[in-house]
């Protein structure tokens, strides 16, 4: 789950071998996943699964 209680917001999610980005998929809400960069709109939620 990704929260944002403030503005847009871009978030940089590093390499890691417990942080497989690659395989995450949006279940709810709006954010958006890019080349490893999380990308939330302001005051908003969204789930990911694996």
């Amino acid at each position: 789950v990704a929260i944002n209680r403030g503005e847009a917001c871009e978030v940089v999610l590093p390499a890691s071998p417990f942080l497989n980005v690659v395989q995450w998929q949006r279940k709810e809400g709006h954010g958006q996943l890019t080349d490893g960069i999380l990308a939330l709109p302001a005051i908003s939620a969204t789930v990911w699964m694996n």
